[in-house]
């Protein structure tokens, strides 16, 4: 594309006229490489399609994420300041990055939840959107709240973002009625075995970091879609807490906008999964007359209703070194005694304090023999084997 909004990329003479991997026509499907198709010279590779692992031009380096719109990259251009944008190798997507940055630059990390490769913004000092006037920030594009709400979708497909990702051409009416929706492309494409399972990012509700889990051929039974909720973090809660979750799990119909859904309610610690096996036969969901999976692409949301922290009784045995200790009570006139009251004497053993108890009613039985000219003596033993808190 010419004009303002075209595409630039820096290449290497040498690597466009004569590229130096074989089969690198085979490695991009459709894309031909100059006018002849074949590798040699006019071949023309671009440094965007480029799989060399260290070469800083290269797409390994400076591709940042999938394309929304097709199975290309989306590249970094470097040389697009201070319109900063990222660029599909193969198809016209083009998504633009926060105008009037003094510099935008990939890093070497990896998004931990969409794989997104992290960049780098150097903000304007006097536009940048951080406090205290910081300009250097670092995130995902795809997950991290800030980078994203600065980000613009340009010659492509209408799309929008619920929690981790990029949705296209299927738009949900109302949006806000979910907490999370998760489209999934290429459906095809997913391992088929059935100990497969696909993540979706993380994402905020309630208050707790959930994810969903997709196993597209069914998990355990084959030929199902699965699908779970996962609570993923929950900070402010020890680890072994346990949460009762009241939530929905939805399936869109692309060509109706209805959905298939069910209800789940479930016992939970942090990491376990909740949800359903069977949440549609796989045949069914293939079948293009339902609209479920229309063009490879099909859409998953989630509604959580309630998370209530279950409390739980707890203990904790600690052993401690072996007490042993013995204390004697000699009582002298017992007759003379408030009867009307009990009486006791506290005596220390280990560090700890003890009390000894007369229960008068036992000691007026002249015959249990307590009591022997007016004088009664009580004996405790005590052992220490362990505390409990």
């Amino acid at each position: 594309m010419s004009g303002s909004d075209g595409k630039s990329f820096p290449l290497c003479p040498y690597c466009y006229n004569s590229p130096p991997f074989e089969g690198i026509t085979t490695l991009f499907g459709s894309i031909k490489l100059g006018n002849s198709g074949k590798l040699g010279k006019g071949a023309g590779m671009p440094c965007f399609l480029c799989p060399h692992p260290t070469c800083r031009h290269s797409m390994i380096t400076q591709g940042v994420c999938a394309c929304p719109e097709c199975s290309g990259t989306l590249i970094l251009d470097p040389v697009s300041a201070p319109k900063w944008r990222l660029y599909c190798n193969i198809c016209n997507c083009m998504v633009s990055l926060p105008q009037g940055a003094h510099r935008i630059s990939t890093t070497s990390n990896r998004c931990p939840d969409c794989d997104s490769l992290i960049i780098e913004v150097d903000f304007n000092k006097k536009t940048t959107p951080l406090s205290d006037g910081a300009t250097l920030y670092s995130g995902c594009i795809l997950c991290d709240e800030l980078l994203h709400s600065l980000i613009e979708m340009k010659h492509g497909k209408s799309f929008f973002r619920r929690g981790r990702g990029f949705t296209s051409d299927f738009t949900v009416k109302d949006s806000s009625a979910y907490d999370f929706l998760w489209t999934i492309k290429s459906f095809s494409k997913l391992p088929a075995d059935n100990e497969s399972k696909q993540t979706s990012g993380r994402f905020e509700a309630k208050g707790y970091s959930w994810k969903l889990i997709l196993y597209p051929n069914g998990n355990i039974v084959n030929g199902q879609i699965s699908l779970y909720l996962m609570l993923s973090r929950a900070t402010s809660h020890p680890t072994e807490a346990v949460f009762k979750v009241s939530y929905e799990l939805f399936l869109f119909n692309q060509k109706t906008g209805s959905t298939l859904s069910q209800k789940g309610e479930n016992l939970v610690q942090v990491q376990d999964e909740m949800g359903f096996r069977n949440l549609i036969d796989l045949k069914g969901f293939k079948d293009s007359s339902n609209g479920y999976l229309l063009n490879e692409n099909c859409m998953f949301g989630v509604k959580i209703f309630q998370v209530v922290p279950i409390q739980t009784n707890t203990e904790c045995l600690q052993p401690v070194e072996k007490i042993s200790h013995e204390y004697t009570w000699k009582i002298e006139n017992f007759s003379k005694i408030d009867k009307k009251k009990s009486h006791e004497r506290k005596f220390t053993a280990g560090d700890y304090l003890w009390t000894d108890f007369i229960p008068h009613e036992d000691f007026n039985d002249p015959t249990l023999g307590f009591i022997v000219n007016d004088t009664c003596i009580i004996e405790a033993k005590v052992t220490v084997l362990a505390l409990v808190k």
